[in-house]
């Protein structure tokens, strides 16, 4: 440490080639300014578990870190032009500063906010440029680890709590109207894992989504949804250590049992082969029965849509008959048929059918349709799609072979291996069935030292050998 420190010191350099004691202070000083001026960065070593170490940490903070004096006026940009701007890191300059964490508490959230210019005052309005509008703020309160200390008015430099931010979020710039200043939006990293999970009560799964919907805006790398395919709430992290977390946090913070596990996967069918198909309903009764008839012929195409072509002549079926008609096809095909698992890729040509003046109705040519899929289905038969993911990894040179030889396990083509720096990059196809905890399975593989993204890059027939496994 001494011999780095002496290229910035000549005191240093004197006192060690006097062989002389390098007093602690000008250590400290001269760290201070390499710190902040030379790109030194301080590491310390220490245990959060037994409290090892962060004394030290707080201190080398104060010592060694810049100040806001130290660093000046922090840059941000006009709002409406895009134009650099700053204010001076004075508590007499118009206010700018950064929402940076959010935490919920039973009585309102509190927003941590750095204050970079200008002052705060409790019950004071201040000006959010994304959200175009003023915010009330509640109560400012310094925060000594879990204890507040309330306070009536913060200046530059200081980092505090408000209470009474309704719609204010992480990353967000707080500023005055006349003298608005945006400090860049915070970005986050996507994220790389994903879990079911399902309340064990009805009364947990009314306050499951709220309780979501709090988390999220505590951390922005947590993401929670509802898959539209399954049905299934997935909670989205960094990885599986995060989401364990959240699972700690959801039943011992908010009293929720959940049940988690693998999501499921979006499986969807397409037809094998074409079909022509006469679909016949017809019923008489007491009253007004029901008349649909109707020839349709299904075809695969390629593509997610289903296509409904008209092709009826001399007004045979009247077009409100059509729609409904099409209706039933579409709502069969999003059923998923015998399998559960949606249609997709069809297409439905009508060129004949027969209607009755009296008996037809629209739910007649709707059950005619669903019928007419169903009949297409047994006839000729569907294939099962499953999602293929692209996915990308980078990893150091000498982990490539793991990296590849794991894709190959996986059921995985690998399409490319590029160089990207010193490091690999590897892109691959592989069904998304066979990346669950994938994230846990490529640090493993690495020593930690990989990284990868995915999306979605279409769907492909599911081998026969691994139909009989396929959880739909």
């Amino acid at each position: 440490l001494l011999e780095a420190l002496s290229m910035h010191s000549d005191e240093i350099t004197e006192l060690l080639l006097e062989e002389m004691d390098v007093p602690r202070e000008l250590v400290v000083r001269v760290l201070r300014r390499a710190a902040i001026h030379e790109g030194f960065v301080p590491v310390l070593l220490g245990a959060a578990l037994r409290n090892r170490g962060i004394p030290a940490l707080l201190n080398a903070i104060v010592a060694y870190l810049p100040s806001p004096a130290d660093l000046g006026a922090v840059s941000g940009c006009c709002p409406a032009t895009g134009d650099a701007v700053s204010h001076p890191a004075s508590p007499e300059a118009p206010l700018g500063a950064m929402v940076f964490k959010t935490v919920h508490f039973s009585t309102g959230d509190l927003s941590f906010v750095r204050l970079y210019s200008g002052a705060i005052e409790s019950g004071s309005a201040v000006y959010n440029p994304r959200l175009g509008r003023h915010e009330r703020v509640g109560r400012i309160f310094l925060m000594h680890a879990g204890s507040r200390e309330a306070i009536e008015r913060a200046s530059a430099g200081q980092i505090i709590a408000c209470m009474g931010l309704k719609k204010s979020t992480t990353g967000d710039s707080l500023c005055q109207k006349s003298a608005p200043i945006l400090y860049g939006t915070a970005t986050f990293a996507e994220p790389v894992i994903s879990v079911a999970v399902e309340p064990r009560s009805a009364k947990d799964r009314d306050r499951l989504g709220e309780v979501l919907g709090i988390i999220a805006r505590e951390d922005p790398t947590f993401r929670a949804c509802t898959d539209p395919e399954t049905g299934q709430t997935l909670i989205s992290g960094m990885g599986e250590l995060h989401l364990e977390v959240i699972a700690h946090r959801l039943r011992d913070e908010f009293g929720l049992e959940l049940l988690t596990g693998k999501p499921r996967v979006a499986y969807r069918q397409t037809l094998r082969a074409p079909a022509r198909i006469e679909s016949r309903h017809i019923k008489q009764t007491g009253g007004s029965g029901q008349y649909a008839v109707a020839h349709v012929d299904f075809e695969p195409i390629e593509g997610e849509a289903i296509d409904f072509v008209d092709k009826i002549k001399g007004g045979k079926i009247r077009a409100e008959f059509l729609v409904s008609l099409e209706k039933g096809i579409r709502d069969y095909c999003q059923s998923g048929g015998r399998r559960g698992a949606r249609i997709q890729g069809v297409r439905a040509t009508c060129f004949d059918g027969k209607m009755h003046d009296v008996d037809s109705s629209q739910i007649a040519f709707y059950t005619c349709g669903v019928q007419a899929m169903r009949q297409a289905e047994e006839r000729a038969g569907l294939r099962l799609l499953e999602p293929i993911m692209r996915v990308v990894v980078t990893a150091v040179e000498e982990h490539t072979g793991a990296v590849v030889g794991d894709i190959s396990s996986r059921r995985g083509t690998v399409t490319s291996i590029d160089d990207e720096g010193r490091d690999k990059r590897v892109s691959a196809r592989i069904p998304l069935s066979e990346l669950a905890a994938y994230a846990t399975s490529l640090r493993n593989i690495t020593s930690g030292r990989g990284s990868y993204t995915m999306e979605p890059a279409g769907y492909e027939e599911v081998p026969p050998q691994i139909l009989e496994k396929a959880e739909l």
